[in-house]
């Protein structure tokens, strides 16, 4: 795997990389062997390792703890046969301090479909979220990408704390958004819009009660019909879809896609409130 450097991303993943990096979030990349072929500013000030000391070593050499490291070799052998694997992770910086991130992994394809490396993304874990803050924070990074063609409603605009870590949402919300690029780069407009779970998907097809307080969140085009695919019949054409359904199930929710004619299709994605005390 000698020959996947940097400069093969797509489009997609590269747009993928600038949202994660508007997000703070450190981003590494390497070959199906472990060998670092992309590390992040975010990377750099996370772990402490400048950019250069670091491509092409091995990253079970860097960010794993000892403690973690033979984890950390078993989630390796689960994405190179092409699953992802989100959670938390004990890792330490260039001095040796031991910290927990809260991790994403993801098989890095090639053109034929097949796992060529992995993109991690990793940020200090937090244990819950205010959904309607990051929403906010994941709109501005986007209009830096896509000047004007993401717009955000906010049918919450109080705080609205749900039971996942901050990064792990960020993190969601920039692998489902990936899904967009090429439209955005082309000039179509994307909302993302924050609300109750009353009027959504969700209540026709009984996943959630109206009155359950859970978040209903979209991400796609402004008006759709109401037609709706459970996403595990969705072809597994981009893996943005798959990878956020695994995910999401991570987190807890749940996520459908909009099936219309119209194209980018819709996400729709429920998460669970944090319960009240």
């Amino acid at each position: 795997m000698g020959n996947l450097t940097e400069a093969a991303f797509d489009l997609g993943t590269q747009r993928y990389l600038q949202l994660l990096e508007g997000l703070r979030q450190a981003v590494i990349g390497t070959d199906n062997d472990g060998a670092i072929i992309y590390w992040s500013k975010a990377a750099e000030e996370l772990y402490g390792w400048p950019r250069e000391e670091v491509l092409g070593r091995s990253v079970l050499d860097i960010t794993p703890t000892d403690l973690s490291k033979s984890a950390a070799v078993e989630i390796m052998r689960t994405l190179v046969a092409g699953a992802v694997w989100s959670g938390s992770f004990a890792v330490r910086s260039r001095k040796n301090a031991s910290f927990e991130v809260s991790v994403t992994d993801v098989p890095l394809m090639d053109g034929e479909q097949h796992v060529a490396g992995v993109i991690g993304v990793s940020a200090p874990s937090r244990a819950l979220t205010d959904v309607v803050a990051m929403a906010r924070e994941f709109a501005a990074v986007c209009d830096e990408v896509w000047p004007g063609k993401v717009s955000l409603k906010l049918a919450r605009k109080a705080p609205t704390i749900i039971a996942a870590s901050k990064p792990h949402v960020g993190q969601l919300f920039a692998l489902l958004f990936a899904r967009f690029a090429e439209s955005l780069d082309g000039g179509a407009a994307v909302e993302i819009a924050v609300g109750p779970a009353e009027g959504s998907p969700f209540t026709d097809f009984y996943l959630a009660s109206p009155s359950d307080g859970d978040v209903y969140i979209r991400i796609g085009q402004r008006h759709e019909q109401r037609t709706y695919g459970i996403l595990r019949d969705v072809l597994k054409a981009a893996e943005a879809t798959e990878y956020g359904a695994a995910l999401v199930g991570m987190l807890g929710g749940q996520l459908m896609l909009g099936a219309t004619s119209l194209r980018p299709a819709t996400f729709h994605l429920l998460l669970p409130a944090h319960p009240r005390a």
